[in-house]
C-alpha cells in the first residue's frame, strides 16, 4: 500500500477467525523501509514471508524474512539468490511450495517486452536455486503475474492479460516432476473489472 508514503510497503490485517471481520491494516515494520516493497507471499506456516523489493538490485529483487513462531517479530531479512533469469532481466514476483525448493518467479529476460512465467529448483533453502525453466504451458503472448503456487507444488494460480484484461488463472498437475495441465480462467473473476496477485488457502478451498 502507498496509503502513508509515496514508496509501497507491505501492510496486515489480522483477525481471530475466519468468520470474523478483517482488523484495522497496519504497516509491517520490518519491512516499511523507504524502497518499494510489494507482491507478498506467506508461507502456510507463517514462518516465512517472500516478496519483492527494490532495495538491493545487485543482491536480488525477490526477498524473504522468517521468524521462529506466528508471535515473534520478523527477522531476518535477506535476498533469495538464485531468483533471476538472467542480467538486466525484471524478476517481479515468486511463489514457493512448503519447503521453499521449489519456486516460480514472473519476470522479464533483457530484451524481451513481456513477463513470462519460470520455475526454479534447489535441494534445500540453504542453497542458491539452480538455472529457470520457462513454463511454456501455462505462458501466454501476453503478461503473466503474480504467481502462487500451493505448498505441495501441484497447484499455480497466477494473473495474465492473455483475454485482453488482468484475471486470474489456475493450473494443476498430478507430480511436481510433469508439466502443469493448461491453465483456467477461475469463476471469481469479474466481467468488468481486472484480477491480480492471487493467493489461496493451501486447500485451494478459498
Amino acid at each position: 500500500s502507498t496509503r502513508v508514503t509515496n514508496s509501497k510497503d507491505i501492510w496486515k490485517s489480522v483477525r481471530n477467525d475466519p468468520a470474523d471481520e478483517w482488523g484495522a491494516p497496519v504497516a509491517v515494520p520490518e519491512l516499511s523501509s523507504g524502497y518499494q516493497e510489494e507482491n507478498p507471499r506467506v508461507s502456510a506456516d507463517g514462518l516465512r514471508l517472500w516478496f519483492f523489493t527494490d532495495r538491493d538490485r545487485a543482491l536480488g529483487t525477490n526477498w524473504e524474512i522468517t521468524r521462529p513462531t506466528t508471535a515473534d517479530p520478523w527477522g531476518p531479512l535477506t535476498a533469495v539468490p538464485g531468483l533471476t533469469v538472467g542480467p538486466n532481466s525484471s524478476n517481479v514476483s515468486a511463489g514457493m511450495n512448503a519447503e521453499a525448493t521449489l519456486a516460480v518467479v514472473s519476470a522479464r529476460p533483457a530484451g524481451s517486452s513481456g513477463y513470462d512465467l519460470y520455475s526454479f529448483v534447489r535441494a534445500s533453502i540453504d542453497e542458491s536455486f539452480g538455472a529457470s525453466a520457462a513454463l511454456g504451458e501455462v505462458n501466454s503472448a501476453s503478461d503473466d503475474f503474480d504467481p502462487y503456487l500451493s505448498p505441495n507444488g501441484l497447484a499455480l494460480a497466477f494473473a495474465s492479460n492473455r483475454t485482453g484484461d488482468f484475471h486470474i488463472y489456475l493450473a494443476r498437475r498430478t507430480s511436481t516432476d510433469v508439466p502443469f495441465e493448461g491453465p483456467v480462467r477461475l469463476d471469481l473473476n469479474s466481467p468488468d473489472f481486472g484480477e491480480s496477485a492471487p493467493n489461496l488457502s493451501p486447500d485451494l478451498a478459498y
